[in-house]
């Protein structure tokens, strides 16, 4: 199974339950889907999940007390002079890349979760990826001239950050879905075909923790309003 589907640097909005839309597409709906099916899933001979993340995980770690962006007095004071920082009429500060960001950190440490819960007892392999980055659709909204984003795109994403083929997007996916010799790195965050090295690759350290992968979980749970205990 490979969570791939996403929204990415949209404007501010809630989805029909009240989550800010990045965490609402790009995580709780995964997270809510996977488990649902779950069973399916492990019913295979080589079970496995693939979560699609992205290097943008290092804009913004988790926000456990305001994942939403209702912006506390302290986090507005040391950034409403943020050039890029949108304030909505209802009064949260919101940042689309931060929210892009929070959205993808949210990724790997979901994969880390169902790796940690369910690798030994059934099997499972779960792995979270960077897949590159390559103009589609999903930036049609974006004017990508100013920064941060233009910066972001084209050269602080690691040295591939720009593939010309598509080839070279979808290598990654296939390495993750495919490749026997991963068994001994289940749960591993992969980029350029390859386990992501923390010393040579973009990985902020906010997303290697076990401890804020299972908070993540537990609160994932809440919002959902359903318990996944394994």
């Amino acid at each position: 199974m490979v969570n791939n589907a996403g929204v990415m640097a949209v404007d501010y909005q809630l989805s029909p339950e009240g989550f800010e839309s990045h965490l609402a597409t790009n995580h709780l709906g995964p997270f809510l889907f996977t488990n649902l099916i779950i069973k399916k899933i492990l019913a295979s001979k080589s079970p496995r999940i693939v979560v699609v993340s992205s290097d943008g995980h290092r804009l913004n770690p988790f926000r456990f007390d305001d994942y939403n962006f209702d912006v506390s007095d302290a986090w507005d004071f040391a950034f409403v002079r943020h050039p890029y920082l949108n304030i909505d009429q209802a009064g949260k500060s919101y940042h689309k890349w931060f929210a892009y960001g929070q959205s993808k950190t949210a990724n790997i440490l979901f994969a880390i979760s169902l790796a940690e819960k369910l690798g030994l007892k059934h099997g499972l392999l779960a792995f979270s990826l960077h897949p590159g980055v390559i103009w589609t659709n999903l930036g049609n909204h974006l004017d990508w001239s100013g920064a941060p984003t233009r910066r972001w795109a084209t050269g602080r994403a690691g040295k591939n950050s720009m593939p010309s083929r598509w080839s070279e997007v979808s290598a990654t996916h296939i390495y993750a879905a495919f490749d026997p010799a991963l068994k001994a790195n289940n749960g591993a965050y992969l980029i350029d075909s390859h386990v992501a090295d923390p010393l040579s690759d973009t990985v902020k350290p906010w997303v290697t923790s076990s401890f804020e992968a299972e908070r993540l979980w537990r609160l994932s749970e809440k919002l959902v309003g359903e318990e996944f205990s394994y």
